[in-house]
């Protein structure tokens, strides 16, 4: 049945990635706009812990596929080779793009959310 979706796997950490940048950008500039937090100066605010969540949140699901396609890599011999080259791959994109994730996302802990 998911024969078909191993290609799909090449770029699924990187779309769920773009997913949550654009969804993190855009929660960030509606609430600032909105309503933004009281203390615009500091770092840790309300805004601020919950993008730090989303980006936990995000990054632990990333990790956690990357987890279950090498599990199943490993667990399974009679793969094809052009499958298991295409897990290999997708393993390493979800862990790139999990990386990624936290990269861009620690920053909320040292900048304000609107300025």
């Amino acid at each position: 049945m998911f024969a078909r979706m191993y290609p799909l796997l090449l770029v699924a950490g990187l779309v769920v990635w773009a997913i949550w940048f654009v969804l993190m950008y855009s929660i960030l500039s509606i609430v600032c706009n909105i309503t933004p937090p009281t203390t615009t100066n500091h770092p840790l605010n309300w805004l601020n812990v919950s993008l730090l969540a989303l980006t936990f949140i995000t990054a632990v699901m990333l990790f956690y596929f990357a987890y279950c396609y090498s599990k199943k890599q490993t667990s399974s011999n009679t793969a094809s080779p052009t499958k298991s080259f295409i897990n290999w791959i997708a393993i390493a994109v979800f862990i790139v793009a999990a990386v990624a994730t936290g990269a861009i996302g620690i920053m909320t802990l040292f900048f304000p959310p609107c300025i």
